[in-house]
């Protein structure tokens, strides 16, 4: 049977590291899998081999009428959508071509600003034969109010290879002998607290040798590049870029820090916890779907006096802050592909099952 994934773009992002996982688990259960985007990029390469990609063009009004023309073509089984924009527009998609969708939730009712395209995903959610959540919090989005009827929780799997990554740093970056690294990955994005993060580490500088390593791109780089030159940081914050190898980093980090302020299911806090680094996490529902007290250190991730505190914490006291890694390291061992990709199968064949009754 054939499933068709749709999602925005390839480059890399935490939706897209799980599809490239789930694209090898799929064929295992008797799947042919492919993938509509709109924008090739990085993370193609980590899909199976097998997954036939469909490029769409560029984003314009038509998005949804050349996915209707490709999923005529394709008569696939299911239709998976991946984020926003394909959720409006393969959902659409999908509803025009009378095919069985299942939409997935990444994010919680706080990452959704009052829009009209949050809007309008909405409506068309709530018409999909099933809805997927990575956490808790995302799945109780939907179940207040009640659509899709059938809608599960599976969480986001780990990459087996994360336990076993030789630990260092991205190439061409260097650290001083004794300076901690405390390591952020992801998009460089407001809602992600990394304003606050520099003003924690420019609170901790002068006492406590360390650096901020920031591993990503996106649009408020710019303005944290200018932030952290306004601290008198600009010597201790190093923005890597996109850093293919990101186990290794965080097997090198002495800490990781997620201060965001609304999350689905971090996969970079996973991994984290998967490769035994300590953890500082501001105090959000997602975060404490993941780990405990005794597994990290939580703070209030818009208070930089606060989260310099947690920091400083961990990099004098390591034999208290790798006991919580430890500790952290127990739940990880269940975030495996094999086990996301038995969910899925079970939640295509229950969509299935329900459309042929």
């Amino acid at each position: 049977m054939r499933v068709l994934h749709c999602i925005s773009t390839l480059d890399v992002g935490g939706s897209q590291r799980q599809l490239a996982l789930l694209s090898r688990m799929l064929p295992r259960h008797g799947w042919d899998v492919h993938v509509a985007c709109v924008q090739d990029g990085d993370l193609a390469r980590a899909l199976d081999p097998a997954t036939t990609i469909h490029c769409v063009e560029d984003w314009d009004a038509r998005v949804a009428l050349r996915l209707a023309r490709l999923i005529g073509r394709l008569r696939p089984a299911i239709v998976q959508t991946w984020l926003l924009h394909m959720d409006v527009f393969g959902g659409l998609a999908a509803l025009a071509r009378d095919i069985p969708w299942i939409a997935t939730e990444r994010s919680s009712a706080p990452g959704y600003p009052r829009r009209l395209s949050t809007g309008m995903r909405a409506l068309l959610v709530g018409r999909a034969d099933a809805l997927v959540a990575n956490s808790a919090a995302g799945l109780d989005l939907w179940r207040r109010r009640g659509r899709p009827a059938t809608q599960r929780l599976i969480r986001n799997a780990l990459d087996p290879d994360a336990t076993i990554a030789v630990p260092h740093l991205p190439p061409g970056v260097t650290v001083a002998d004794g300076s901690a690294v405390i390591l952020y990955a992801g998009r460089l994005v407001a809602d992600k607290g990394l304003r606050v993060l520099l003003q924690a580490v420019a609170r901790i500088h002068r006492d406590v040798p360390a650096v901020a390593l920031l591993c990503g791109t996106g649009p408020l780089e710019p303005e944290l590049r200018r932030l952290a030159h306004d601290l008198g940081i600009a010597d201790a914050v190093i923005f890597a870029g996109f850093v293919p190898d990101m186990y290794a980093v965080l097997r090198r980090a002495d800490i990781y820090v997620s201060v965001s302020l609304a999350e689905g299911s971090p996969n970079a806090v996973q991994e984290a916890m998967a490769c035994g680094t300590p953890v500082v996490l501001s105090d959000i529902a997602a975060h404490r779907e993941l780990a405990d007290a005794g597994a990290a250190v939580f703070v209030d991730g818009q208070d930089a006096a606060a989260v310099a505190d947690a920091l400083v914490a961990c990099i004098r006291d390591r034999s208290a802050a790798q006991s919580r890694a430890a500790r952290a390291q127990t739940p990880a061992r269940a975030w495996s592909p094999e086990a996301m990709g038995v969910e899925y199968d079970r939640v295509y064949h229950c969509v299935l099952d329900n459309r042929r009754s």
